[in-house]
């Protein structure tokens, strides 16, 4: 038996455990299926354009979005289409049209509530397809927290 310890099985067969326990301990996490929502904001008329976006985190674990400095016209929407897989969370603005145009762009704000995220942190690409800008940042969902991300170069 004091042969065995000494033997190339004995350390190929060693060499196998670390292996899986390595793969086990450090191997890929399986990540959740995405989900998908789509969140219309509303809409208000704003003073400036700075290109601002907040995100607030409330005490039910909800989170207030708000954009300023979006130029639309009258009869323009705007949806944010999230999707969400573990902690990675990507949005995107996507601005539609209820009614025909009227009148010139002016500074507007937008804002919605997204009721779907857990009280964690997450890793966040914001794109508008309204403004043409986007943004990498981490955003920490926990009661009073707010983040303010300027969109303007």
């Amino acid at each position: 038996m004091d042969d065995f310890f000494h033997s190339i099985e004995f350390y190929t067969l060693a060499l196998l455990v670390a292996f899986a326990l390595l793969v086990l301990i450090f191997g890929q996490r399986e990540k959740s299926m995405p989900s998908t929502y789509i969140q219309a904001m509303d809409l208000e008329p704003g003073q400036d354009e700075t290109g601002e976006l907040t995100l607030t985190a409330l005490d039910d674990g909800t989170v207030r979005l708000r954009h300023s400095g979006m130029m639309l016209q009258e009869g323009d929407t705007v949806n944010v289409v999230a999707t969400l897989a573990d902690d990675s969370l990507s949005m995107v603005e996507k601005k539609g049209r209820k009614s025909p145009l009227t009148g010139t762009e002016q500074p507007t704000t937008g804002s919605t509530l997204l009721k779907f995220l857990k009280e964690q942190q997450y890793e966040v690409r914001y794109e508008s397809e309204v403004t043409g800008e986007w943004r990498l940042f981490t955003f920490v969902n926990r009661s009073g927290n707010v983040k303010k991300i300027s969109l303007k170069y």
